[in-house]
C-alpha cells in the first residue's frame, strides 16, 4: 500500500497495558476507558495534516502478542508504518522493544519505517529511577536505528497528534529515500 489518496496504514505493537489503545482512541477522538480492557485487534481511523496535506491514518491496534502467526504476518504486510509503544513506567516493556518487537518487525516488514512511541509520560515521577526518561527513549531509538521517537500522554493529550504526524513524516521520508535509490539504479 502506498500513499495513494493520502491514506496511511499503520500497525501499533507493544506489550500489553502500555497504552496502545488509549493512544489510538485519543488520536481518533474517542473516549478513553479508565480501566484496562485487553485488545485482540481493533481498527481506528483518524486524520492528521502534514506537509500541507490531510492524511487519513488507518490504525490496526494489536494485542501484545497474536497467537496466529498468519494473521500477524498479514497485518504487518498490510501496513505502511509500524509504531512500537512502550510505557515510561515499565522497563520490561522497553526491553521488549529490543528483544521482541524490533526483531518481529524485521521478520515481517523489513522495509517499513518504524516510529518509537513512549506512552504514559504524565505518570512518570521525576526522581523515580525505575521510570524511563525521555533521554533514555531517544537513546534506545538511536541504538535500534529508529529515526523517529515521540513521547505521549493520552490522558493529557500530549504528543498524540505529533505521534501520528510523525507516522506520516516517517512514511514520506522512506518513500523519498527509495525514490533516490531507484532513480540512479534504473536510470529513470
Amino acid at each position: 500500500m502506498g500513499l495513494s489518496r493520502n491514506i496511511v496504514s499503520c500497525i501499533i505493537v507493544g506489550d500489553g497495558m502500555v497504552g496502545k489503545t488509549c493512544l489510538a482512541k485519543k488520536f481518533c477522538g474517542q473516549e478513553i476507558a479508565d480501566n484496562y480492557v485487553a485488545t485482540i485487534m481493533d481498527t481506528f481511523t483518524g486524520t492528521v495534516s502534514a506537509y500541507g496535506q490531510k492524511y487519513t491514518i488507518n490504525i490496526k491496534d494489536t494485542a501484545g502478542q497474536f497467537e496466529d502467526s498468519e494473521v500477524r504476518e498479514m497485518v504487518y504486510k498490510e501496513s505502511n508504518v509500524c509504531v512500537i509503544c512502550y510505557s515510561v513506567l515499565d522497563r520490561d516493556s522497553m526491553e521488549s522493544v529490543k528483544s521482541l518487537w524490533v526483531p518481529e518487525i524485521k521478520n515481517f516488514s523489513k522495509k517499513v519505517p518504524v516510529v518509537l512511541v513512549a506512552t504514559q509520560s504524565d505518570l512518570r515521577e521525576k526522581d523515580n529511577t525505575d521510570h524511563i526518561t525521555k533521554a533514555e527513549g531517544s537513546k534506545l531509538a538511536k541504538e535500534l536505528g529508529i529515526e523517529q521517537f515521540v513521547e505521549t500522554s493520552s490522558f493529557k493529550n500530549e504528543g498524540v497528534k505529533e505521534a501520528f504526524e510523525t507516522v506520516v513524516k516517517a512514511l514520506v521520508m522512506n518513500k523519498k529515500r527509495k525514490a533516490k535509490w531507484f532513480k540512479p539504479a534504473f536510470g529513470s
